[in-house]
């Protein structure tokens, strides 16, 4: 049929170009239309052509037997796996702010910088508490000479009791007043408490600082959590310590494979999921960030004796799950219509529980083209 639409297309098209010798503004729009004609007819053959591929019948009268080709059955390794998505959080990370109020005297990092537990990160203004710490000491060296002289006479038993004790209770409470005003001139001193990497600085020279104000943000990038939140019908596969497979989009080569840390004790309510959680150590050049995307893999089934077909093969009528199978040797094969139970599915893989066995010839390709008792040839 399409033979006769093509060479009818192409007679016209003869016979328009042999009538006509105008002027090359002529022959282009001829030229455009020919071409139209053509992907036209192209569209039509296509169409044609698959109407032919997918009819049996069709394809049988073409050529006798039909070509297939076969996957003989054998027990192979099968793994099947749950896939979430993940982020990346660090496992260390603190939001900097001071214990005291004050004007910022000198901050001594800046961001990207790395700094290390305890070390000074930046000073608040404490003159007022620098002067009143001189006055306390000035005045704890007088308390202690006199303590010291009642001391010594209270040995000797010269003087009043109490003349001791006034002078022991001076020198006591000018020490606490110089140990409170020491640790409140330390909170001036804003340290790290964690090692990591400055992340932000959120204050400057001359600002005002405030508890609960955050001035700095430090991130540990040594370690990180990946939490993923994973469907509540998955829990029976999951426990603690189990191994999971952690990939990243960002970095495709990069694969790791630690245990599960945590699984949440409590079920979202709006999605029905449980959040996962799964420590990992971050590559020696810290590729890994925090709020980066992972996929997870938690194995929930395994088996080395699995039947294993393409997914595509598997059909379905009123009856239930099907699949052909090659019946006869070389010349004189036939397909072979063969009901099936599935099992699971994973990378166009299914695992079949019932029907075939091992040294079965499933029919992996030709497929569409039999039906039972067909005539095949690999």
């Amino acid at each position: 049929m399409y033979r006769n639409i093509v060479f009818a297309a192409l007679t016209t098209a003869l016979l328009t170009s042999c009538g006509n010798t105008g002027a090359p503004e002529d022959k282009q729009q001829q030229l455009a239309a020919f071409e139209a004609q053509v992907a036209d007819l192209n569209m039509k053959i296509a169409t044609l052509r698959a109407e032919l591929g997918s009819d049996s019948t069709l394809a049988l009268s073409a050529a006798g037997q039909v070509p297939v080709s076969l996957k003989p059955l054998q027990s192979e390794r099968f793994e099947h796996f749950i896939e979430v998505a993940g982020t990346l959080e660090a496992v260390s990370e603190a939001f900097i702010s001071p214990e005291t109020g004050g004007r910022i005297r000198q901050v001594l990092v800046k961001e990207g910088e790395r700094v290390s537990q305890g070390q000074v990160l930046a000073r608040l203004n404490s003159d007022v508490t620098e002067s009143s710490l001189r006055g306390v000491k000035a005045q704890l060296e007088l308390a202690t000479a006199i303590f010291t002289k009642q001391n010594e006479l209270w040995k000797q038993k010269i003087g009043s009791e109490v003349d001791f004790l006034q002078a022991r209770n001076a020198r006591e409470t000018l020490e606490s007043q110089l140990e409170a005003m020491q640790a409140q001139l330390e909170m001036s001193v804003i340290r790290s408490p964690i090692s990591g990497v400055v992340e932000e600085v959120n204050q400057k020279v001359g600002e005002l600082a405030a508890p609960g104000m955050p001035m700095m943000r430090i991130i540990n990038l040594e370690e990180l959590y990946v939490k993923a939140d994973v469907a509540e019908s998955h829990l029976p596969a999951l426990s603690p310590r189990d191994p999971v497979r952690v990939s990243f989009p960002t970095w495709p080569e990069l694969e790791m494979r630690p245990s599960i840390d945590r699984i949440g004790n409590a079920v979202h309510a709006l999605n029905r999921t449980v959040t996962v959680q799964v420590k990992v150590r971050n590559t020696p050049d810290h590729k890994l960030r925090p709020n980066l995307m992972a996929n997870l893999k938690f194995m929930d089934f395994a088996s080395d004796t699995a039947i294993l077909v393409p997914s595509i093969c598997i059909k379905q009528d009123l009856n239930g799950q099907y699949l052909y199978v090659a019946d006869g040797q070389k010349e004189s094969m036939k397909a072979k219509k063969v009901y099936i139970r599935s099992g699971l599915t994973y990378k166009n893989q299914t695992m079949i529980t019932r029907g075939l066995k091992t040294g079965d010839r499933v029919i992996v390709e030709g497929y569409n083209l039999v039906t039972d008792g067909s005539d095949i040839r690999i």
